[in-house]
């Protein structure tokens, strides 16, 4: 009777101990929710469904920190097309320099040459005319052309000002990435009074590859200091946008220079900067962000986390 009696009590106190351990491991599981969330489970037990604490505590930590970096912190422009109305002089200038050679200009290299840094695109002008000068010695020629057409007819994009100083005023940092020489973009800047708009300018030359390399876009986030991520690109050329998608970078593309159905990689494509303001930049970053998280969530196998 006694080692009966002594067995149920076993049991009895072995089922205690279990009830103990589980309790404690709930305990524990729920301080340490309490720590990475920031929600205590007080909270999470008389949140409502859309409680702003309900959703976070949701989130994974991995998560909570990419929505805390997702600030628009730089924009980035083209300049040709994008801060200055320059596509229709490039297309005279390289119009006169074929005539001085009794040839015609022809308007399907306008696209492929569009973005590409000088050396890559006298390079196919020269392939497709069969000229018999050398590269330097036609972009030398090219860029007195085009210099004398800046200086005779540059203006800038119709509310692209408004815009950069728009960004400014925000503390937002500019950057201008120009795929055209440097005696160029300083001509062009300097013509416009706008030298003082931007924080960084690059050029073409200043970079190892033309776009639609990367370089020139991830060469400024550096020198500026951020992340891709941070980062919004405004471009009006094909190789452009694929150079700030290549860069990991949002973009807005706008449709001076190509055609809309050319710029479809873009994550935004508008006809003209009246229809951009700040906000559009900012809700550009911050979409495009929750699209990757939502993308990266639904990749996880079974059992993540």
């Amino acid at each position: 009777m006694n080692s009966h009696v002594a067995t149920k009590r076993g049991r009895h106190n072995a089922s205690l101990l279990l009830c103990l351990r589980r309790h404690l491991l709930s305990y524990v599981i729920m301080r340490f929710n309490d720590l990475v969330t920031g929600v205590s489970p007080n909270d999470l037990m008389t949140a409502q469904p859309n409680d702003q604490k309900t959703r976070s505590a949701e989130l994974t930590v991995s998560e909570a920190e990419m929505r805390r970096s997702t600030k628009l912190e730089v924009v980035l422009f083209d300049m040709d097309g994008v801060i200055i109305d320059s596509e229709p002089l490039w297309t005279e200038a390289e119009r006169q320099l074929l005539a001085r050679r009794m040839l015609e200009y022809s308007p399907q290299l306008k696209t492929a040459m569009m973005g590409r840094d000088a050396k890559e695109a006298v390079g196919l002008l020269i392939n497709h005319y069969n000229l018999s000068e050398g590269v330097d010695e036609i972009i030398a020629e090219r860029n007195q052309l085009i210099a004398e057409l800046f200086k005779e007819h540059l203006q800038p994009v119709p509310n692209v000002l408004e815009l950069l100083r728009s960004v400014r005023d925000s503390r937002i940092k500019t950057g201008l990435a120009s795929s055209s020489p440097k005696q160029l973009v300083e001509l062009a800047v300097n013509k416009l009074g706008i030298i003082g708009l931007f924080d960084l300018v690059l050029s073409g030359d200043q970079v190892a590859r033309g776009k639609p390399a990367p370089d020139i876009y991830l060469a400024a986030a550096g020198k500026l200091g951020v992340g891709p991520d941070n980062c919004l690109v405004i471009e009006d050329a094909p190789l452009g946008v694929a150079a700030a998608k290549a860069a990991g970078m949002c973009c807005l593309a706008i449709s001076t220079s190509a055609n809309e159905s050319e710029l479809t990689a873009a994550d935004r494509v508008v006809r003209g900067f009246g229809e951009v303001d700040l906000q559009l930049l900012q809700d550009l970053v911050q979409h495009r962000t929750q699209r990757s998280q939502s993308t990266q969530r639904n990749r996880r196998p079974c059992g993540w986390g």
